[in-house]
């Protein structure tokens, strides 16, 4: 289904001023946005099916992001920071983030599905979206968006 049908520089610029990020990349975005069930199945002339690749990136990076930000406030013991992964990238927090932050909208998911968007495709969409923007911008970057996201605290001693 082609891109004007699903509204995409509309929901790329609404995600971009969500999370106050613009891509150098947009494709990523696109295909960080495309939930189970949509129907977009090219994204820059390459198959694809949905956000899975970049939400299992995503994962990956939240975690990273999460454990050294535990490592650097000097909380370095192994379960600590794997309790606290636990805690704010567990699967139902970002499902509130989603629609907290008002990203749920502007998923791209069944068409069947009445314009309903599945707990599972909300947290992989946040996962997706940290994925794609690490891979568009790297770790830094990632980190940036996923406070801008709620996903974790800015640090005071940090650059807004």
């Amino acid at each position: 289904m082609g891109d004007y049908l699903y509204n995409r520089k509309q929901k790329e610029d609404e995600v971009m001023a969500i999370i106050d990020y613009e891509f150098q990349d947009r494709d990523r975005l696109w295909e960080a946005l495309q939930g189970k069930g949509s129907l977009v199945t090219q994204i820059g002339g390459r198959p694809v099916r949905d956000n899975r690749m970049l939400a299992m990136v995503g994962d990956k990076i939240v975690g990273l992001i999460i454990i050294r930000n535990e490592n650097r406030d000097g909380r370095t013991i192994a379960g600590q920071a794997t309790t606290r992964v636990a805690e704010l990238a567990c699967d139902s927090r970002l499902v509130a983030l989603c629609d907290n932050t008002g990203l749920t909208q502007w998923i791209n998911g069944s068409p069947f599905n009445g314009g309903l968007v599945s707990k599972d495709n909300k947290a992989a969409t946040i996962e997706a979206i940290v994925g794609a923007v690490f891979e568009d911008a790297g770790e830094a970057v990632a980190k940036r968006v996923m406070e801008n996201m709620g996903i974790i605290e800015r640090t005071a001693s940090e650059p807004v």
